[in-house]
């Protein structure tokens, strides 16, 4: 009989087949998963052939997404599978959110947030005023995209879509301080160009100088050989 005051340490019997006992550590063995962690980056040519299956299984153009493939954003998964994509659309200083996929749609809950801050940053960084999208949740309004009114829906650049769709927008930056900043960057351009063409008429002109100098000195030096050679030449007595 086991004596009252013996205490075992902290550890846990496993039955195994036959009876026989296990020693060991006390510890979980059924411990949760950690949540999986992605690598979020650009589409590569590499990624192409999962890029289009994840397309066709999602009903998207195949054909012309193929050829827009560095417009996606990828969240790669422990696995390295692509877990869910976005694409960006750049036109002028304007951009438009497309063909959201998740290789598995309990996970988008997860992997939509880091999409879009990605999808943000990529934006900001190339220095677009505004993001539009056709939203098919909410969690983009959330994030501060706002319904279209009909000012806002003849604004929608072409080529982004249908304008009659459900269009959202999201302001990235002052427009009229956009256009400011081009309006001064033109005016520092056209500063640097009349700088240059100055530039180049003072060379023009001090070449041009050059050249009637030389030609004046060449004019000079022949009338001054000619005037020798006559001086020299010798003459016939009478």
């Amino acid at each position: 009989m086991m004596p009252a005051n013996l205490r075992l340490p902290n550890r846990k019997f496993k039955l195994l087949s036959g009876s026989i006992f296990q020693y060991g550590a006390d510890k979980h063995m059924d411990q949760e998963e950690e949540a999986p962690q992605y690598q979020l980056r650009r589409a590569t040519l590499e990624d192409l052939p999962e890029l289009k299956t994840l397309w066709a299984e999602n009903h998207l153009e195949v054909e012309v997404l193929e050829k827009r493939f560095t417009e996606f954003q990828l969240a790669i998964d422990a696995w390295g599978q692509i877990a869910g994509m976005l694409g960006l659309h750049i036109s002028n200083n304007q951009g438009v959110l497309h063909s959201e996929v998740f290789r598995d749609l309990n996970q988008s809950l997860e992997i939509r947030p880091l999409l879009w801050q990605r999808m943000v940053a990529v934006a900001k960084n190339h220095g677009l005023t505004r993001l539009w999208m056709v939203p098919t949740v909410s969690f983009y309004r959330e994030q501060g995209m706002k319904e279209i009114d009909e000012a806002d829906r003849a604004r929608i650049p072409e080529g982004f879509g249908s304008p009659l769709a459900d269009w959202a927008w999201l302001k990235l930056k002052d427009e009229t301080q956009q256009a400011l900043l081009i309006e001064k960057e033109f005016e520092i351009y056209a500063a640097q160009q009349r700088q240059d063409s100055e530039r180049v008429i003072q060379q023009a002109t001090a070449l041009k100088v050059v050249a009637y100098i030389l030609l004046v000195l060449a004019l000079a030096g022949a009338s001054f050989l000619a005037v020798f050679a006559f001086k020299r030449a010798p003459r016939r007595r009478r």
